[in-house]
Protein backbone atom coordinates (compact mmCIF):
# COMPACT_ATOMS: atom_id res chain seq x y z
CA UNK A 1 0.00 0.00 0.00
CA UNK A 2 1.50 3.25 -0.84
CA UNK A 3 1.63 6.05 1.69
CA UNK A 4 -0.40 9.27 1.79
CA UNK A 5 2.22 11.71 1.58
CA UNK A 6 4.77 9.91 -0.25
CA UNK A 7 5.67 11.83 -3.14
CA UNK A 8 3.73 13.06 -4.83
CA UNK A 9 0.85 13.29 -1.69
CA UNK A 10 -2.94 11.42 -2.39
CA UNK A 11 -4.84 13.81 -0.54
CA UNK A 12 -6.66 15.15 -3.65
CA UNK A 13 -8.71 13.34 -6.51
CA UNK A 14 -6.50 14.43 -9.06
CA UNK A 15 -3.46 13.33 -6.99
CA UNK A 16 -5.08 9.84 -6.76
CA UNK A 17 -6.03 9.46 -9.95
CA UNK A 18 -2.33 10.20 -11.18
CA UNK A 19 -0.96 7.61 -8.78
CA UNK A 20 -3.71 5.07 -10.51
CA UNK A 21 -2.77 5.56 -13.94
CA UNK A 22 1.14 5.11 -12.91
CA UNK A 23 0.34 2.10 -11.14
CA UNK A 24 -1.79 0.40 -13.45
CA UNK A 25 1.41 0.55 -16.02
CA UNK A 26 3.75 -0.81 -14.00
CA UNK A 27 1.94 -3.60 -11.51
CA UNK A 28 0.88 -7.02 -12.16
CA UNK A 29 -0.62 -7.34 -8.35
CA UNK A 30 -3.44 -5.90 -6.71
CA UNK A 31 -2.59 -2.46 -4.96
CA UNK A 32 -4.20 -0.28 -2.90
CA UNK A 33 -3.95 3.76 -2.46
CA UNK A 34 -4.49 5.75 0.55
CA UNK A 35 -5.30 8.99 1.56
CA UNK A 36 -4.48 11.70 3.89
CA UNK A 37 -6.82 13.58 5.73
CA UNK A 38 -5.19 16.67 6.47
CA UNK A 39 -6.54 20.23 8.02
CA UNK A 40 -6.16 22.06 4.57
CA UNK A 41 -7.64 19.10 2.37
CA UNK A 42 -10.93 18.28 4.39
CA UNK A 43 -13.30 19.48 1.46
CA UNK A 44 -11.37 16.47 -0.62
CA UNK A 45 -12.16 13.45 1.36
CA UNK A 46 -15.68 12.46 -0.11
CA UNK A 47 -13.48 12.54 -3.92
CA UNK A 48 -10.62 10.73 -2.89
CA UNK A 49 -12.68 8.17 -1.71
CA UNK A 50 -14.91 8.31 -4.77
CA UNK A 51 -11.33 8.36 -6.82
CA UNK A 52 -11.07 5.03 -4.90
CA UNK A 53 -8.53 5.49 -1.69
CA UNK A 54 -8.76 2.11 0.11
CA UNK A 55 -8.01 3.79 4.02
CA UNK A 56 -7.01 7.39 5.44
CA UNK A 57 -4.61 8.15 7.45
CA UNK A 58 -5.27 11.54 9.87
CA UNK A 59 -2.74 14.18 10.50
CA UNK A 60 -3.62 16.71 13.15
CA UNK A 61 -1.66 20.11 12.92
Amino acid sequence: MDMPLSEPSTVTFEAIENKKKVASSQTVVDYALYSGIIPSHIEDIKDTFDAGAQSYKVFYV
